[in-house]
Formats: structure tokens, sequence, C-alpha cells
């Protein structure tokens, strides 16, 4: 076999094939050159460079087995545009529209055993996207003391993070990013997330793929996941145009007449595995949510008596619609503790 191979153009397509009709989801052309391994001439190693098809030049590198078809492979510096995103596994197609990624990514890569579904990740670099749809009820605006309810997903700006598939789960790690409302001119707050949700259960119970794409927003739709995020170090300020928070933290902070707070949010939200009814369909668990809001350097003025507070030390618990404060201190005027439930 030859050593080397040299290609001056191709076509490498992305779908899905049901009943015996392709659809194809996204499709990307290359040049570049094949080698093989001088061990194992089965083993090539590829480079290849993107053509007009992509919005800006990128270097696909990585080998792959022509006895197993095993491969492993690794691009560069991508703008995400519809065929990129269709050249993904389903699985991960699905997460990056569902949290409408949009921008320039870092580095994707992929590889597959031969055996096993195949694994891919996203180095998500300085992308944008929003917080998963449907869970907007858990979120609304805090802007001068006053909570109203947001109508879109809270938007993100991403500065680090990365987005996996591995054994049916798909996972959002290591993510720092600042995170606002998607109306103009709200403030934005540092975030650290972390997203994990697993597929299996709702892809083994699909029983019919005519449609994949219908058949996987389904699963999406159902499965489990859990949503950490976490605000470290953030200056509330009414005098500025309003932050986006968990609904329960931010119904606590509306109580007391914010002036200034420093804090620190951590919130999680969970839904468990999908309910099976007695006609065998799958349904969605209840989404819980719960959190803290560690406050310092507080001042403003609780709604339920007169006293104007200073220098507050405060942990806010909440449990979807229960909320407890605990005033660690409150200045001079009151005890330096005191539990409000909500």
């Amino acid at each position: 076999p030859p050593k080397k191979i040299k290609v001056l153009d191709f076509l490498m397509e992305m779908g899905s094939s049901s009943k015996g009709r392709w659809t194809r989801t996204g499709i990307v052309d290359f040049s570049g050159a094949l080698d093989a391994d001088e061990e194992d001439p089965r083993k090539l190693f590829f480079q290849f460079v993107t053509g007009s098809m992509a919005e800006t030049k990128a270097v696909m590198k990585g080998s792959f087995n022509t006895k197993g078809l095993t491969f492993n492979g690794a691009i560069s510096d991508l703008e995400i545009n519809e065929n990129l995103i269709g050249m993904l596994p389903m699985e991960l197609r699905e997460a990056t529209a569902t949290m409408n990624l949009e921008g320039r990514v870092k580095r994707i890569t992929a590889s597959w055993d031969g055996e096993d579904s195949v694994t891919a990740s996203i180095d998500l670099g300085n992308a944008g996207m929003i917080i998963p749809p449907n869970l907007e009820s858990s979120w609304s605006r805090l802007s001068a003391g006053l909570v109203t309810p947001v109508t879109a997903p809270p938007l993100m700006q991403i500065n680090s993070g990365t987005l996996e598939l591995f054994d049916n789960t798909i996972k959002l790690s290591r993510f720092v990013g600042r995170m606002s409302d998607q109306d103009e001119g709200a403030d934005s707050i540092p975030v650290e997330i972390g997203f994990e949700m697993n597929l299996a259960q709702a892809l083994d119970g699909i029983r019919e793929w005519n449609n994949p794409q219908k058949a996987l927003e389904n699963a999406f739709a159902i499965s489990p996941f859990i949503l950490r995020i976490d605000v470290p170090d953030f200056e509330i300020d009414p005098s500025r145009n309003g932050v986006v928070l968990p609904t329960a933290a931010a119904r606590a902070f509306s109580e007391f007449g914010i002036e200034s707070w420093m804090v620190n949010v951590t919130v999680e939200m969970v839904r468990g595995v999908p309910e099976r009814s007695e006609s065998n369909q799958f349904s969605p668990a209840e989404l819980l949510t719960k959190g803290t809001v560690n406050v310092r350097d507080g001042a403003g003025r609780y709604s339920r008596f007169p006293y104007p507070l200073q220098d507050v030390k405060a942990l806010i618990t909440f449990s979807d619609e229960l909320v407890e404060i605990l005033l660690r201190h409150v200045g001079s005027f009151l005890p330096r503790a005191i539990l409000v439930v909500c």
C-alpha cells in the first residue's frame, strides 16, 4: 500500500438513515494528505484543511484504522455554522441546538473504538449559549428591588468550558463565563456551571426511529439532568440595570429594599428519571430547585419592620418556593441572628 496519499478535494457528509432514506445534516469539504503508519500500514494519519463550505479555514488532524474502522480526530478554531453542527454526533448536535450555541469554538474532538458509541467533545472557547430552555420559570430579573419574570432563558457568554458526549451522557464541565438577561441593557454576572444529562433510558425507550430528529428531541425533553450554577463574589448594585437570579433568591433580596450586597450564589436544578404511565409512555419528572446565597457587606431595609440594615451578613437557603433567611449580623439595630421563613 502507498505510504502517502495526497487528497486534492473530498466531501465529508453526516446524516441519518431511516427506511432506506438518507437525510443529510451536515457537509464540509476538505483537502490534505494521508500518511501510513510505518509499523502498521492499515493505520493512516491524516491532516486536512477545510474548503469553501466552512466559514473560516480550520485544520483537522487525526488517524483511522482501515481494518476496524476506528478513528480519532480533532479540528481547531472553528466558526459555528449549520454545516459544522450537522457533522456532530446526533446527541451532541441536539445539545448544541438546545443551548443555541453560537460564535467560535476552540476545538472539537471525536473518536470511535469500533464497538461502543462515539465519544466527542467541544472546547467551547469564547462562544455564546443559553441556559437550557423550559427553565425560564426558575429565573427572575431583580432590578431596583423589584422582581419580574424573564421571558427567555438567560444568556451565557463563555470564557472557557467543555461540552462532552460519552456513554449516552451529555456533560458540560469546567464552564466559566457570564450570565445575563436576554433583554437589552441587563447587567451580567460571573458564573461557573456544571451540567449532566443521562439519555440512556430515554433512548432505549424509543420504539420508532422514522424521524430521528423528533425522537432525539423527545429524549432530551424527558431525560434526567443536574444543572449546577455558582455565582462567585458578585456585587448587587440597585443603581444598575438589574440582574438575572434564581427566582427564590430574587424574591428574598426584594424583601430587603436592597442598597448594596456582595453575594455568593449556588443553585442546583435537578430532574429525576422519567415517569412511566400505565400505557408505557414516558413523561418528564418534576424539576426541583435548591440553593444558597451567602451575603456580606449588605445594606438595605427589611420590608416587615422599619429598621435600616447595615453590614449585613446572612445565609439565604431556598428549595423551590420555600425561602429561609438567617441574618448573622445586621448592625446595631437588631439581634445578631434572626431566622425568617417565607
